[in-house]
C-alpha cells in the first residue's frame, strides 16, 4: 500500500480512525492481527465523524478561548488541544470544521471555515489540534 496517497485520502474525508490507522501502519511494526487488535482499540476511544447537523455550540461555550497577542493584524481567538475541556469534543469539533466547512483563502493559502453564531472557526493544517475563532462583522440592518 502506497501510505502517501492512503494518508492524502484519510486527510482529504476527515476521517479520523482512518488516519490514524495509516499513520500507525507506517510507523509500528507488527502482525496484521495485533494491528486489528489496536485499531479496534482507537475506534472505542477516537470520535466518530460529526454528520453536518453536529452542534458544538456546547463545546464552544464550555472553552476559555485565549487571544493570539502575536498576531495583532489578524486579531482572533483559539483553544488547544490540551487546554481543551474535552479532547473527544475538541477532535469532533476540529474534524467537524474540516469535513463540512466552505474553503476559502487567506494569505495564499485554503483553509476550511464554519460560522456558528457570531464566530468564524478554522484549523491550520492537517496536524494541527489548534482550533482558531474570530468574531464576524455584524451583517448590515435591514432598511
Amino acid at each position: 500500500m502506497d501510505l502517501a496517497i492512503d494518508f492524502a485520502g484519510a486527510l482529504e474525508g476527515g476521517h479520523l480512525v482512518h488516519l490514524v490507522s495509516v499513520a500507525a501502519r507506517g510507523v509500528l511494526e507488527g502482525t496484521e492481527a495485533e494491528y486489528a487488535e489496536a485499531l479496534a482499540l482507537l475506534r472505542d476511544v477516537l470520535p466518530s465523524d460529526p454528520p453536518e447537523s453536529y452542534d458544538p455550540v456546547p463545546y464552544i461555550e464550555a472553552q476559555s478561548w485565549v487571544f493570539a497577542r502575536t498576531m495583532p493584524d489578524n486579531p482572533h481567538e483559539y483553544v488547544l488541544l490540551r487546554r481543551s475541556t474535552d479532547w473527544r469534543e475538541h477532535l469532533r469539533f476540529l474534524l467537524w470544521i474540516r469535513v463540512h466547512g466552505e474553503v476559502e483563502r487567506f494569505k495564499g493559502r485554503s483553509y476550511r471555515y464554519r460560522t456558528v453564531g457570531q464566530f468564524r472557526y478554522w484549523a491550520l493544517g492537517p496536524d494541527d489540534t489548534i482550533i482558531n475563532r474570530r468574531r464576524e462583522p455584524a451583517p448590515p440592518a435591514p432598511l
